[in-house]
Protein backbone atom coordinates (compact mmCIF):
# COMPACT_ATOMS: atom_id res chain seq x y z
CA UNK A 1 0.00 0.00 0.00
CA UNK A 2 2.95 2.39 0.31
CA UNK A 3 5.68 3.12 -2.15
CA UNK A 4 8.46 2.82 0.39
CA UNK A 5 11.92 3.25 -1.06
CA UNK A 6 10.75 5.12 -4.14
CA UNK A 7 11.68 8.69 -4.93
CA UNK A 8 9.24 11.33 -3.75
CA UNK A 9 7.36 13.12 -6.51
CA UNK A 10 6.86 16.87 -6.44
CA UNK A 11 3.13 16.32 -5.90
CA UNK A 12 3.81 14.17 -2.83
CA UNK A 13 6.18 16.75 -1.34
CA UNK A 14 3.76 19.60 -1.96
CA UNK A 15 0.88 17.64 -0.41
CA UNK A 16 3.07 16.87 2.62
CA UNK A 17 3.92 20.56 3.03
CA UNK A 18 0.29 21.60 2.56
CA UNK A 19 -0.86 19.05 5.14
CA UNK A 20 1.85 20.15 7.58
CA UNK A 21 0.86 23.83 7.22
CA UNK A 22 -2.85 23.09 7.60
CA UNK A 23 -2.54 20.90 10.69
CA UNK A 24 0.29 22.73 12.45
CA UNK A 25 -1.40 26.11 12.10
CA UNK A 26 -4.86 24.95 13.13
CA UNK A 27 -6.15 27.42 15.71
CA UNK A 28 -7.97 24.72 17.66
CA UNK A 29 -5.43 21.91 17.91
CA UNK A 30 -2.24 23.22 16.31
CA UNK A 31 -0.21 24.03 19.42
CA UNK A 32 -1.92 21.62 21.82
CA UNK A 33 -0.95 18.41 20.04
CA UNK A 34 1.78 16.07 21.08
CA UNK A 35 4.12 14.98 18.29
CA UNK A 36 2.41 11.62 17.72
CA UNK A 37 -1.02 13.20 17.41
CA UNK A 38 0.34 15.97 15.18
CA UNK A 39 1.79 13.45 12.71
CA UNK A 40 -1.29 11.23 12.87
CA UNK A 41 -3.40 14.28 11.95
CA UNK A 42 -0.97 15.32 9.20
CA UNK A 43 -1.10 11.81 7.76
CA UNK A 44 -4.91 11.77 7.90
CA UNK A 45 -5.02 15.13 6.11
CA UNK A 46 -2.47 13.90 3.55
CA UNK A 47 -4.50 10.75 2.81
CA UNK A 48 -7.77 12.68 2.62
CA UNK A 49 -6.39 15.24 0.15
CA UNK A 50 -4.05 12.99 -1.88
CA UNK A 51 -5.02 13.18 -5.55
CA UNK A 52 -2.64 10.53 -6.81
CA UNK A 53 -2.92 6.76 -6.94
CA UNK A 54 -4.66 5.60 -3.73
CA UNK A 55 -2.53 2.46 -3.78
CA UNK A 56 0.65 4.49 -3.39
CA UNK A 57 -0.01 6.57 -0.29
CA UNK A 58 2.99 7.24 1.93
CA UNK A 59 2.97 6.02 5.52
CA UNK A 60 2.98 8.33 8.53
CA UNK A 61 6.59 7.36 9.23
CA UNK A 62 7.54 8.19 5.63
CA UNK A 63 5.91 11.62 5.97
CA UNK A 64 7.80 12.35 9.19
CA UNK A 65 11.08 11.24 7.69
CA UNK A 66 10.66 13.26 4.50
CA UNK A 67 9.54 16.34 6.46
CA UNK A 68 12.77 16.31 8.47
CA UNK A 69 14.76 16.66 5.25
CA UNK A 70 12.40 19.18 3.68
CA UNK A 71 12.34 21.29 6.84
CA UNK A 72 16.15 21.64 6.80
CA UNK A 73 16.09 22.57 3.13
CA UNK A 74 13.26 25.10 3.57
CA UNK A 75 14.88 26.64 6.66
CA UNK A 76 18.16 27.12 4.76
CA UNK A 77 16.26 28.73 1.89
CA UNK A 78 14.46 31.02 4.33
CA UNK A 79 17.79 32.04 5.83
CA UNK A 80 19.22 32.68 2.34
CA UNK A 81 16.24 34.84 1.37
CA UNK A 82 16.55 36.82 4.60
CA UNK A 83 20.25 37.48 4.00
CA UNK A 84 19.63 38.47 0.38
CA UNK A 85 16.91 40.90 1.48
CA UNK A 86 19.35 42.41 3.97
CA UNK A 87 21.94 42.99 1.24
CA UNK A 88 19.43 44.47 -1.19
CA UNK A 89 21.26 47.32 -2.88
CA UNK A 90 19.91 50.38 -4.63
CA UNK A 91 19.34 49.71 -8.31
CA UNK A 92 18.98 45.95 -7.81
CA UNK A 93 15.73 44.19 -8.65
CA UNK A 94 13.98 41.14 -7.26
CA UNK A 95 15.83 38.82 -9.67
CA UNK A 96 19.17 40.07 -8.33
CA UNK A 97 17.96 39.39 -4.80
CA UNK A 98 16.82 35.90 -5.81
CA UNK A 99 20.21 35.24 -7.41
CA UNK A 100 21.91 36.29 -4.17
CA UNK A 101 19.61 33.98 -2.20
CA UNK A 102 20.66 31.09 -4.45
CA UNK A 103 24.31 31.94 -3.82
CA UNK A 104 23.79 31.98 -0.04
CA UNK A 105 21.85 28.72 -0.15
CA UNK A 106 24.49 27.01 -2.26
CA UNK A 107 27.20 28.13 0.14
CA UNK A 108 25.24 27.06 3.24
CA UNK A 109 24.43 23.62 1.80
CA UNK A 110 27.92 22.96 0.46
CA UNK A 111 27.06 23.17 -3.23
CA UNK A 112 23.50 21.86 -3.30
CA UNK A 113 20.92 23.75 -5.32
CA UNK A 114 17.48 24.68 -3.99
CA UNK A 115 14.91 22.66 -5.94
CA UNK A 116 11.73 22.55 -3.86
CA UNK A 117 10.18 25.83 -4.97
CA UNK A 118 6.62 24.50 -4.91
CA UNK A 119 7.14 23.31 -1.34
CA UNK A 120 8.41 26.79 -0.45
CA UNK A 121 5.26 28.29 -1.96
CA UNK A 122 3.19 25.99 0.25
CA UNK A 123 4.97 26.90 3.52
CA UNK A 124 6.26 30.46 3.06
CA UNK A 125 3.28 32.08 4.82
CA UNK A 126 3.46 29.79 7.86
CA UNK A 127 4.58 31.55 11.03
CA UNK A 128 7.72 29.40 11.23
CA UNK A 129 8.94 30.82 7.92
CA UNK A 130 7.74 34.41 8.33
CA UNK A 131 9.95 35.45 11.21
CA UNK A 132 13.74 35.63 11.00
CA UNK A 133 15.17 32.15 11.48
CA UNK A 134 16.44 31.15 14.92
CA UNK A 135 20.05 32.12 15.37
CA UNK A 136 19.91 34.42 12.34
CA UNK A 137 22.60 37.03 12.56
CA UNK A 138 22.55 40.14 10.49
CA UNK A 139 25.40 39.74 8.02
CA UNK A 140 28.24 42.20 8.09
CA UNK A 141 28.43 44.38 5.02
CA UNK A 142 32.00 43.58 4.07
CA UNK A 143 32.93 42.77 0.52
CA UNK A 144 34.04 39.28 1.55
CA UNK A 145 30.47 38.43 2.62
CA UNK A 146 28.91 39.68 -0.59
CA UNK A 147 27.51 36.68 -2.47
CA UNK A 148 28.80 37.91 -5.81
CA UNK A 149 32.31 38.52 -4.53
CA UNK A 150 32.49 35.24 -2.60
CA UNK A 151 31.03 33.02 -5.31
CA UNK A 152 34.47 31.63 -6.15
CA UNK A 153 35.23 30.75 -2.54
CA UNK A 154 32.18 28.78 -1.43
CA UNK A 155 34.10 26.76 1.14
CA UNK A 156 35.24 29.78 3.16
CA UNK A 157 34.00 29.66 6.76
CA UNK A 158 33.21 33.22 7.74
CA UNK A 159 30.60 32.72 10.45
CA UNK A 160 31.94 35.34 12.86
CA UNK A 161 29.05 37.75 12.33
CA UNK A 162 27.70 39.86 15.15
CA UNK A 163 24.08 39.10 16.09
CA UNK A 164 21.53 41.84 15.71
CA UNK A 165 17.88 42.16 14.83
CA UNK A 166 16.61 42.37 11.28
CA UNK A 167 15.15 45.82 10.72
CA UNK A 168 11.38 45.78 9.95
CA UNK A 169 10.31 47.11 6.53
CA UNK A 170 8.90 50.33 8.06
CA UNK A 171 12.27 51.07 9.65
CA UNK A 172 14.08 50.39 6.38
CA UNK A 173 11.77 52.83 4.60
CA UNK A 174 12.29 55.42 7.32
CA UNK A 175 16.06 54.94 7.11
CA UNK A 176 16.02 55.41 3.33
CA UNK A 177 14.11 58.66 3.72
CA UNK A 178 16.57 60.00 6.28
CA UNK A 179 19.73 61.75 5.25
CA UNK A 180 23.18 60.76 6.53
CA UNK A 181 22.68 62.80 9.72
CA UNK A 182 19.17 61.60 10.48
CA UNK A 183 17.45 64.58 8.85
CA UNK A 184 14.67 64.24 6.32
CA UNK A 185 15.82 64.60 2.75
CA UNK A 186 14.44 67.56 0.82
CA UNK A 187 11.05 67.12 -0.87
CA UNK A 188 10.04 64.28 1.50
CA UNK A 189 7.12 64.57 3.87
CA UNK A 190 7.08 63.18 7.35
CA UNK A 191 4.87 60.14 6.84
CA UNK A 192 5.73 58.70 10.24
CA UNK A 193 4.13 61.40 12.45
Amino acid sequence: MSNSGTKWSTEEEVQLCTSWVTISSCGVTGKDQDVKKLWRNIHDHYVQHWQGDPENIRTQQALESRWKNLKKCLASWHDALTKAAHFHESGKNMMDELYQAHMYYTRATKGKKFTVFLCWEAVKDHQKFKTPPKGFTQPSSTVEDSPVESATNLDADNDEEEPSEVRPPEERLKRKMLGSRGRWKKNKTDIFK
